[in-house]
């Protein structure tokens, strides 16, 4: 079969392939198990994209690879001190055909190019209203000061001090009480999403994980299919 030109269209067509064929992805299926079940549901997808098992499965991991390269951003631009507005939204044309894994506690598919390493939330994007933010002024901070600068004395009646006791007062910041932000829908479901993704402990099997995604990213497309192959065979083998 001649070699196929993966156009967005002709990508998206083998991801919503892939989708049907939740023996291939989906622990819960009844033939997730069972090899000439999911041998059956490579073929068939070759068969509709004209092309050979090998290539489809090669073209499929390297799609999943990149989903999680752009969830890796997603979740590390998460952290203590980070806002909304400064979460990671992928543009990668082919992230949002990929949600049916969202719900889903791990990403293993018979090619078994991915492992345990990351979980993903059942969280999907959503059209959310706008979202007002409550803000309280800044309180003042007194602190007992003897040195001059912006002071009040102490005591309501005037009176002649017999030890002058100056109170440092810091100018007050006002802040507006409340705040409407319009938040883009997509950015609201990421921040939780990837909130939710966080919590996941890493373990050996994340940590190889991205050792193996890195290295396949240092190779030309060629040597990374070729690559791929070989470490699906081992791992098909394996299971």
């Amino acid at each position: 079969m001649s070699e196929i030109e993966w156009s967005r269209e002709k990508t998206l067509q083998l991801i919503n392939m892939y989708e049907t064929k939740s023996e291939l992805w989906d622990v819960k299926n009844s033939n997730y198990h069972l090899r000439n079940k999911k041998h059956d549901a490579w073929k068939n997808i070759a068969t509709e994209m004209e092309s050979d098992v090998e290539v489809i499965k090669a073209k499929v991991a390297s799609l999943l690879s990149s989903m999680r390269r752009e969830k890796a951003k997603m979740k590390n631009s998460t952290g203590t001190g980070k806002g909304r507005n400064e979460i990671y939204i992928s543009k990668w044309f082919a992230f949002e055909a990929f949600k049916f894994l969202w719900d889903k506690d791990s990403v293993k598919g018979s090619i078994n190019t991915e492992t345990d390493e990351e979980s993903t939330t059942d969280e999907t994007f959503n059209n959310s209203e706008s979202q007002c933010v409550d803000r309280e002024p800044q309180s003042v901070v007194a602190n007992d000061e003897i040195e001059s600068g912006s002071v009040v004395s102490v005591g309501t009646s005037p009176q002649i001090p017999t030890a002058k006791r100056k109170i440092f007062v810091s100018p007050k910041k006002i802040l507006p009480k409340r705040k409407c932000v319009q938040e883009d829908p997509k950015v609201s479901a990421a921040y939780d999403l990837l909130k939710k993704v966080s919590t996941t402990p890493k373990d050996e099997c994340h940590t190889f994980g991205q050792y193996i995604t890195t290295q396949l990213q240092k190779m030309d497309e060629r040597t990374r299919a070729v690559t791929i192959h070989k470490i699906n065979n081992v791992i098909f083998d394996a299971v």
